[in-house]
């Protein structure tokens, strides 16, 4: 038989000796052997260790092999074979290219995570959370083969579950929940054991990581969490992150949306208190907007003083001089619709400082006066006289491009209404000369007449 022939059927001979001494008792240690044959393993157990320390694990594995097959256990008291054993395979299995020899290497790293526990009970828990983190992250194995794993990684382990586990359990979950390959109720078990034992670390010297862990576990679980939790969950979940900034709309915004997508009823008692406060910051909103119509509500309730302060109040901080004339402008209607003209031409005259050459503001002044000439005076001249300030007021409005079409209209109107030249005859007045419009106008104009 040609030499390497022979070689590798003492290699396989050797391999399956390993197997079969290891599963006749995978918690033999070298200290149930004779003292010659344990010095041997000994010998070489050091010999295999020193290559894996310096990671040439291709010098390791027929050393590791020998001291496996003959002492599973090594000394009974720390199970370097087994730990040395799966480093080996790791090894292996980044460098195979095929499918079926990483599913046969996965298999012996998986038989000596199992062995270790068995002979090694103590270390069960955090063998459970290695398995899981080489299985999910180093190995990438698929999610169904790791999922029984990180489930009883974390029956076994409780509140000591290492952190490391809590990210799998996340896309494990997601994962065979959407595929139907656990029901509901499962999924909620495990997703709520997972945050439980996330919880019970808050406190202890692992708690970023453990918090990172579940930050990760929850973007993996979101796609799936609508359809795996119901109201109450989503509730317990968003009100404390409402609670931690109450009044910042982002955040109860967003918490309200996310719980009416998850069927909560609006009646909800922290639906309705987030509803409320929802309501009142957009009609808040649209008050700062719109400060007329917070105007006019305080003038219908009987508060003109708060109206007029909270005009003002705009008008002052208003920086832009077109905004700021048109809500002096908006207090001049006001004040006119409440009879009070003399107020009303105040805050025009404020409009045109702020908007020198206002149109709008000298039509309502000409307005103010037009609808006073009667009132102001029983004698008809009187009367005209006030016209002519009114006719003023328009002329000046002409100026302004966006009034003049009004202005000319209202010229149009009032023109008529001029001292006809007989009224100035009788009184002996020439055109041009001043005369003052007495009551509460109380300008001088120079006097025209029609025609």
């Amino acid at each position: 038989m040609p030499f390497r022939l022979r070689l590798l059927c003492t290699l396989l001979f050797a391999a399956v000796a390993v197997v079969a001494s290891a599963q006749d008792d995978p918690c033999k240690s070298w200290k149930m052997m004779p003292q010659g044959e344990q010095n041997e393993i000994i010998e070489k157990h050091v010999l295999y260790r020193d290559a894996v320390k310096m990671k040439d694990y291709d010098r390791a594995f027929p050393l590791w092999q020998e001291v496996y097959a003959a002492a599973p256990a090594a000394d009974g008291e720390r199970p370097f074979h087994y730990t040395d054993g799966r480093a080996i395979y790791l090894d292996k299995y980044a460098k195979a290219t095929d499918d079926a020899k990483k599913a046969e290497y996965a298999q012996m790293i998986s038989r000596l995570y199992e062995e270790e526990r068995k002979c090694y009970p103590g270390n069960e828990a955090q063998s459970l959370g290695l398995q899981v983190y080489d299985m999910f992250y180093t190995m990438q194995r698929p999610y169904t083969e790791t999922y029984p794993i990180a489930v009883r990684a974390m029956d076994t382990g409780g509140d000591k579950t290492d952190f490391r586990v809590i990210t799998p359990v996340g896309y494990l979950v997601s994962y065979m929940f959407s595929n139907k390959l656990i029901d509901q109720p499962e999924a909620r078990r495990i997703i709520e054991q997972a945050r439980g034992i996330v919880n019970n670390n808050a406190a202890g010297p692992n708690a970023a990581d453990y918090r990172a862990a579940q930050e990760a576990a929850d973007l993996a679980i979101a796609p799936v969490e609508r359809n795996v939790f119901d109201c109450a969950y989503f509730k317990a979940k968003l009100e404390p992150v409402y609670r931690a900034d109450p009044n910042n709309p982002e955040v109860y915004q967003d918490v309200y949306r996310q719980l009416l997508q998850v069927a909560c009823d609006k009646s909800d008692p922290l639906l309705a208190e987030i509803g409320a406060k929802d309501r009142a910051a957009k009609q808040a909103e649209f008050d700062a907007n719109n400060p007329m119509t917070v105007a006019k509500k305080m003038m219908d309730a009987g508060d003109m003083d708060g109206a007029m302060a909270k005009l003002n109040e705009i008008a002052d901080g208003e920086t832009n001089p077109d905004a700021k004339a048109a809500i002096y402008l908006n207090i001049a209607s006001l004040m006119r619709r409440d009879g009070k003209k003399g107020d009303a031409r105040s805050y025009a005259n404020k409009a045109l400082a702020a908007k020198p050459g206002y149109g709008k503001a000298y039509i309502m002044l000409g307005d103010l006066y037009a609808s006073s000439s009667r009132s102001c005076s029983t004698d008809p001249f009187q009367q005209r006289l006030v016209i002519i300030a009114a006719l003023n007021k328009y002329a000046q409005a002409k100026g302004d491009p966006e009034s003049a079409g009004d202005a000319q209209d209202r010229i149009n109107k009032y023109s008529g209404s001029l001292p006809t030249k007989e009224m100035l005859f009788e009184r002996g007045i020439k055109p041009g000369e001043t005369r003052s419009t007495g009551c509460w106008i109380g300008e001088t104009v120079s006097v025209r007449s029609a025609g």
